[in-house]
Order: C-alpha cells, then sequence, then structure tokens
C-alpha cells in the first residue's frame, strides 16, 4: 500500500507539542484535509508527524473512532529557538512589514497564504500553520475560516453530548503528567514548563464555590486531563468560560458564537494575548482581567458576577 506522510511545518515557530499550536497548527489542518479528500486517503496508508506523547493522543483518539489505520513516526524537530530567534531579529521585523504591506495589497492572493496552502510533494503532506495567520494577521483570511468552521462544526458532531452540560466552566491547568519523567517524555517537545509549573488560576476553587452558592450551574474542569471529545462537549455546552491565559483557552473555538471568555492575565506574558484574534475571529465577547505584576493571581468572584449579569 502507498504511505501518505503527514508533515508538520516547524519553520513558523511556535511548539507543536503545545495545545494553541498544536490544534490550529496541526491537527484541525489535518482534520480538514482527512474530511475533504476520503477518496484519496482511502487506499494510503497514513503516516503522521509525531509530536508528543499528548498531541499525538489527542490525533489518536480521532482516528481510531473515524476506523482511519494509522501510524506516527518522528519526522521533524519542534524546536522553538530558530524562529524566535528570527522573530527578533531586524531582518525577521523587516520580512514582515513588506509582508504586511503584500497582504494590504493583494489580500488572500498574498505568498503568505499560497506558502501555508497545503502543498503535496510526492507521497508528503506539509500542514499549513494556521495559528501563525492569527499571530501575524490579526484575523483569518475567509477561505480558511470557512475551512475551520466546517472542521470544527465536524468535530462537534462527532463529539458534542448535552449529558453533565454546565452554563459556566471554570478552566483549571493540570499537573505535569507522569509521562514527562520517561524517556519519551524527555525525548518530546514541549515548552519550559507545563501546566500549573508555570502558571495557574489562583482561586479557581473558590470562584467554583461561590458561583455554585449563587444558583449556577459550574464546572471546574482540568482539560489537560480529559479526553479530546470530553473537552470539545464540555465547551460545546458552556456559555461562559473562565480561566487563566494560557494554552486551554483554545477551547473556546468550540463555544457558540457571541459567548463569552474571561482571561485571567499572567505576569508571565509580556505580549498581547493571542485570544484577543481568536475571539474576534470566532464573534465571541472577551473579557480581560488585568494580573497586577502576578504569575498565577486571583480573580475576584464578585467581579465574574458582574460580567455574568451585565449585558
Amino acid at each position: 500500500m502507498e504511505k501518505l506522510y503527514f508533515i508538520a511545518d516547524t519553520k513558523r515557530g511556535g511548539d507543536l507539542g503545545n495545545y494553541w499550536h498544536y490544534m490550529l497548527g496541526y491537527f484541525l489542518p489535518v482534520v480538514t484535509f482527512l474530511r475533504k479528500n476520503q477518496d484519496f486517503i482511502s487506499s494510503k496508508d497514513l503516516i503522521f508527524d509525531s509530536c508528543n506523547p499528548l498531541t499525538d493522543a489527542i490525533l489518536s483518539e480521532y482516528l481510531e473512532e473515524q476506523e482511519i489505520p494509522f501510524s506516527f513516526e518522528k519526522m521533524t524537530n519542534k524546536g522553538m529557538d530558530v524562529p524566535r530567534a528570527d522573530w527578533k531579529s531586524i531582518s525577521g521585523k523587516i520580512k514582515r512589514q513588506f509582508l504586511k504591506l503584500e497582504l494590504s495589497a493583494r489580500g488572500e492572493n498574498a505568498s503568505i497564504f499560497t506558502y501555508h496552502d497545503f502543498r503535496i510533494r510526492g507521497n508528503e503532506i506539509l500542514i499549513p500553520r494556521w495559528d501563525r495567520y492569527l499571530d501575524q494577521y490579526e484575523n483569518l483570511i475567509e477561505t480558511i475560516k470557512l475551512d475551520l468552521e466546517k472542521t470544527i462544526s465536524h468535530l462537534k458532531n462527532w463529539g458534542v453530548s448535552t449529558s453533565n452540560s454546565h452554563d459556566i466552566v471554570v478552566i483549571e491547568r493540570s499537573k505535569p503528567p507522569e509521562i514527562l519523567d520517561s524517556e519519551e517524555g524527555k525525548e518530546a517537545r514541549w515548552f519550559p514548563g507545563y501546566g500549573t509549573e508555570r502558571r495557574q488560576l489562583g482561586n479557581g476553587e473558590e470562584i467554583h464555590r461561590f458561583l455554585v452558592e449563587k444558583g449556577f450551574k459550574v464546572n471546574r474542569y482540568y482539560p489537560g486531563d480529559e479526553s479530546l471529545k470530553s473537552q470539545i462537549s464540555v465547551f460545546s455546552n458552556a456559555k461562559l468560560i473562565i480561566g487563566i491565559r494560557g494554552a486551554e483557552l483554545l477551547n473556546m473555538i468550540w463555544m457558540a458564537p457571541k459567548s463569552k471568555v474571561i482571561i485571567q492575565e499572567s505576569a508571565d506574558f509580556k505580549n498581547e494575548p493571542i485570544q484577543i484574534k481568536l475571539a474576534k475571529a470566532l464573534g465571541m465577547e472577551l473579557i480581560i482581567i488585568p494580573h497586577g505584576g502576578e504569575v498565577s493571581p486571583s480573580i475576584n468572584p464578585k467581579e465574574v458576577i458582574s460580567h455574568i449579569t451585565h449585558e
């Protein structure tokens, strides 16, 4: 059987071992390709680029339930050092300015979008990095947005359950998984620090208890410990999510337009939240609470109530 390789694009920066970059920069484009090319892939032996044990498990879950045969192979490195150095360099900054000028003049025909299209070379498919569109160009071009919307709808049809739904989800970051200490984990690509090791919401339990006492249906939820199907189901049923700035907030993609997202900022970040651009692309209401210099700050529960009741 002919082999077909799905290769990650590591030249765009952003560690694909991170949930945010993995979902927009590999998983969602891969699912889009599979969804649109079912006849093409039916007679192929599908081999996917291995990123790390946690992100590979996300794709495995989907492929197994879709009864799509597959295997993983480490084909590329996922490090950030070179892309980050290029991002900060003078030449990198000049290049981005030229790309923005080209974008304003040529729109969706700009070279950046041509470069990020699915590129098939023999039996290799280079997967586009949709996360970089948001980073560099504020929004998603219409062709990509349409593909993304259809793929999200497809995944929601696969994953959503209405049982045990909650109107409000308080997002908690998970503890570092045990696999980090294994040989497999040590060889994988990760951001420095994982989950609570890096930052967390200072008072998630307090917020949960306060909102429950006020009569709200609230789920204190740890996405990093759950399956993809569970995450899709939980966030699809939510009208409001609350969490500290981090990759877990990518789950807003499963929510309905005009839903609310409350982000507690963290001193761990020096740049503008990328969630602003994703919320804009998805038509959601975003509230950002300043951090006050703390890496893992707390949110005043009464402030949460004020945003819930404000229309």
